[in-house]
């Protein structure tokens, strides 16, 4: 009959059968992992979620909307900033053509009959091409000098008095009494040539010229033992302005 024997397990024994139990174990439990796909929509609640763990892509639009918070109060307005630095300079513009001027001009007692007499000159400057509007009134009184008509008008004379240019449209008046004083005035845009009776507007080029104021006592026997006067009480006068070509 045979006998059994009987051994205790040594010590280094137990220790290997129960590490090779807890390395079957582990691996068992790892099979059982859950994945994303097994998870249902809306099951995990806030508080399963490790804080910071999730990125702004991984939440919808509706979270993310729901993470703005109301607009805060303005802030205090900032100090006022340093000046800019200055900008270069422009070109220089065009000269303008606003130029004018005016001259009273004085009584003159006692003028020669049947000729042209310069009463009253103004120099003009024009400093490009342009037309030129005048004025002139004045008075001429006939002091019995036998005068039947006068008259008034402007020219343009080249700078040295050698050449009229232009005119401006005579004023007149006749059948005219021992002691008739005609008021006269004249202006408007300057015409071309010495003819009053012309009709082309005139343009003077750059240069300086003279304006004249011009006065006659014609007709009758004008001369004869009075002669005319021009003005009264100082209050004739006479003018220009440039308007462009």
């Amino acid at each position: 009959m045979r006998r059994i024997l009987r051994h205790r397990p040594s010590s280094a024994m137990v220790i290997a059968c129960l590490a090779l139990s807890i390395a079957l174990g582990g691996t068992a439990s790892a099979a059982v992992l859950i994945t994303g796909k097994q998870v249902k929509d809306g099951s995990i609640a806030g508080r399963d979620v490790k804080n910071a763990s999730l990125g702004k892509n991984k939440l919808s639009a509706t979270a993310l909307s729901s993470l703005t918070g109301e607009r805060g109060p303005a802030g205090p307005q900032s100090p006022k900033g340093d000046p800019g630095q200055q900008g270069p300079q422009g070109p220089k513009g065009d000269t303008g053509l606003n130029v004018a001027g005016t001259r009273r001009v004085p009584n003159q007692d006692d003028f020669s009959c049947n000729g042209d007499v310069v009463v009253g000159t103004l120099p003009v400057s024009v400093p490009s091409s342009s037309r030129i509007w005048t004025y002139a009134h004045g008075a001429i009184l006939n002091e019995n000098s036998g005068a039947t008509e006068a008259g008034l008008w402007l020219r343009l004379r080249d700078a040295g008095n050698t050449e009229t240019l232009a005119v401006s449209v005579a004023s007149w008046d006749g059948e005219l009494e021992a002691l008739t004083v005609s008021t006269l005035d004249t202006g408007g845009l300057m015409l071309e040539g010495s003819n009053s009776a012309a009709s082309a507007t005139y343009t003077a080029a750059p240069g300086s010229y003279l304006l004249q104021l011009v006065v006659k006592s014609q007709s009758g026997t004008c001369g004869q033992t009075y002669k005319p006067s021009f003005g009264s009480n100082q209050g004739s006068a006479m003018g220009f302005m440039l308007v462009g070509p």
